[in-house]
């Protein structure tokens, strides 16, 4: 069962941070926003988790996965909600930080719990469905 739940999470992570940098592209398009400015919010997805990373695994071990993959989930959907609620180029950069960093952390934390699912010979197979889950 707790494997069935790190699937579900996968599933919500890998498709909410894709809909959101969608979004954002769009949304920034909308407000009419030079292309260069488009791809620097698309950046801000991968290149802010780059510098918070170490730190974020840090929490992991201190906090332990659970705990970090439910704030997760709540960052995601903030950041869903930060861009509709003040819709300007500000708020976009805010949304695309906050779902990256999201991202990586629960991407993180479900790499931590895999392995601790179930008896060591299902580890493998553990990690093959959270792989498909998670592309």
């Amino acid at each position: 069962m707790k494997i069935a739940l790190i699937l579900a999470v996968a599933v919500y992570n890998a498709a909410s941070v894709q809909g959101n940098r969608l979004c954002v592209t769009l949304f920034a398009l909308s407000l009419g926003a030079p292309s260069w400015m488009v791809g620097a919010l698309v950046a801000l997805y991968y290149v802010l988790p780059i510098f918070v990373g170490l730190a974020i695994g840090r929490r992991i071990d201190r906090a332990g996965a659970g705990p970090v993959i439910a704030v997760c989930g709540v960052a995601t959907l903030v950041s869903f909600l930060v861009p509709f609620a003040v819709p300007a180029l500000a708020s976009l950069a805010v949304s695309a930080c906050l779902a990256g960093i999201a991202f990586v952390a629960t991407s993180v934390a479900a790499n931590v719990m895999v392995p601790q699912l179930g008896k060591p010979e299902e580890c493998t197979s553990n990690y093959s469905w959270y792989a498909l889950a998670s592309s």
